[in-house]
């Protein structure tokens, strides 16, 4: 079992946006959350990464996989060009494989030698999903991963995920 949630109820202040909540994830499977904005869906994904500890209830993942996680925004610097943005990141993980984290940045298009601030939110998103994956992550939390992306990008990154699992 990769992950497990039992009865977790979460929210802000008076504000309560996840209830009673169990889910289980098995090696190999895909899980989509689909609801309004507002129902809790980006919560329940912070808390299936291990950053987000408000909640009651049961959380337990498989200890020490490594983990490709996507924010529904990912605030990067915008004086940083894609490639030093990845990086920080690869900094923060104790590094990566360039020539892999090259291979993604190709099938996506991803121009790292911009810098952020420069980029369309599409292509932020690109350099934001290379992020995701450059580390070879056993599992993958994904927030909105292709807002942005024209179709042809959106094959592209259903390709990359299908190879993950």
């Amino acid at each position: 079992m990769l992950l497990e949630l039992k009865s977790l109820d979460s929210g802000y202040g008076f504000l309560q946006v996840l209830w009673d909540v169990s889910l289980s994830v098995d090696e190999g499977e895909f899980v989509a959350l689909i609801g309004p904005n507002g129902a809790g869906k980006s919560t329940l994904l912070r808390i299936m990464a291990g950053l987000d500890k408000d909640f009651s209830g049961e959380a337990w993942a498989a200890k020490g996989a490594r983990v490709g996680y996507l924010p529904g925004d990912l605030a990067m610097y915008p004086n940083l060009t894609g490639k030093d943005t990845l990086t920080y990141f690869s900094n923060l993980r104790g590094g990566v494989d360039w020539a892999y984290v090259n291979t993604l940045a190709a099938r996506l298009e991803a121009d790292l030698a911009k810098k952020i601030g420069d980029l369309s939110t599409g292509n932020r998103q690109k350099v934001a999903i290379v992020q995701a994956f450059m580390h070879d992550p056993e599992r993958l939390i994904l927030d909105e991963p292709t807002s942005g992306l024209d179709p042809v990008l959106q094959h592209e990154f259903a390709k990359l995920v299908g190879e993950t699992a």
